[in-house]
């Protein structure tokens, strides 16, 4: 079976996810999967586009649209390579038009291709997200909820796909010789979101040291930004998962913050209703995998896959004490990650 799998056009987040169903599909011997990197041919055609405005400024349209020009490369890739089944990681970014081109197209080619969407980012922006269904056979989504609001009677080729890690890239730290340099006492990495942003501002970080990886380049809120960073050992840019990952495996607690705001399809902000996300982030299982401590803030999968194998926390005054309640406890981590780990394995993409 020949597997295509379509970057979602980032270089993070959720281009880990592709990175992840990528290499995990290359380990099965049955399957020849290839890879579509959506982000590179943007670089590429967006540069292009510029440079043809620039040189031909009096010529305007749609002749000079870098993501069109991109995603239309899909097309040529489909011809070369005849998948039987083609997947999109999010798929937000995707033009509508070329989707819609797709089915089209592996019909005008005599291809009986499978179009499989994989959601990565529900429930936070839904409203865009269920534009895209009608251009899939098959969807898959990150968050059981929508899952169940998507295909409420179950007669539609729409599933839950629960978090997974990559046995390539989070493997438990007993394989690795470890590195100073990763060894940190609390650990978090990930996009400072409003909600994040509002409970490290009033976290008290006295008695232990936060380590943050996040990039701010996008943030308007300088303010607490700062304040953040005069409390915290505080890295600012994108740090590519493979590494994060080495954090997971030499930190001592690794802070999970869920993420609460989304948008509509209008691009109105708006946080995600109370009970709206049952699921856990990618993030928990990876770090869980690569044998570390996690305390997070609760999501209802947390109890029926840990259980009480994972620490959480309400609030910045109660993430405070746990923090320093179990950097003070080397035994009690060791004894939770190990019982967590227990719970998840065999939970890899493949």
């Amino acid at each position: 079976m020949r597997v295509h799998i379509v970057a979602p056009g980032s270089v993070y987040s959720t281009f880990d996810v592709y990175r992840n169903i990528l290499m995990s599909f290359g380990r099965v011997d049955e399957v020849e999967v290839s890879g579509f990197p959506f982000h590179n041919y943007l670089v590429f055609y967006e540069a292009a586009n510029e440079w043809l405005k620039e040189k031909h400024s009096t010529v305007v349209g749609g002749m000079y649209d870098g993501i069109a020009w991109s995603a239309r490369q899909l097309l040529l890739d489909i011809w070369e390579k005849r998948p039987d089944v083609v997947v999109f990681v999010d798929g937000s970014k995707f033009p509508q038009k070329i989707l819609y081109e797709v089915h089209k197209f592996c019909n005008a080619i005599g291809l009986n291709t499978i179009v499989c969407g994989y959601i990565t980012e529900a429930p936070y922006i839904n409203d865009s997200l269920e534009q895209l269904l009608p251009f899939f056979d098959v969807v898959f989504t990150n968050e059981r909820n929508h899952a169940d609001r998507l295909n409420p009677n179950g007669d539609k080729f729409v599933f839950y796909a629960p978090p997974c890690y990559s046995n390539d890239i989070h493997w438990h730290k007993s394989l690795s010789g470890g590195n100073k340099e990763y060894e940190k006492e609390v650990f978090f990495c990930g996009t400072l979101f409003p909600e994040r942003i509002n409970l490290l501002r009033e976290l008290d970080t006295s008695g232990f040291d936060l380590s943050i990886f996040a990039n701010t380049s996008v943030i308007e809120d300088r303010e607490s930004i700062d304040i953040i960073k005069k409390k915290t050992t505080f890295s600012d840019g994108i740090v590519d998962n493979t590494i994060v990952a080495e954090y997971y495996r030499r930190s001592k607690v690794l802070l999970n913050i869920h993420r609460t705001y989304g948008w509509d399809f209008e691009q109105e902000t708006k946080d995600i209703a109370l009970g709206e996300a049952y699921s856990i982030n990618p993030r928990v299982i990876e770090a869980v995998a690569c044998g570390g401590f996690v305390l997070t803030d609760h999501r209802p999968e947390l109890d029926n896959l840990f259980g009480d194998t994972i620490a959480t926390y309400d609030g910045p005054r109660e993430l405070r004490e746990k923090a320093l309640l179990y950097l003070g406890n080397d035994e009690l981590r060791e004894n939770m990650s190990a019982a967590a780990l227990e719970k998840i394995k065999g939970m890899s993409y493949v």
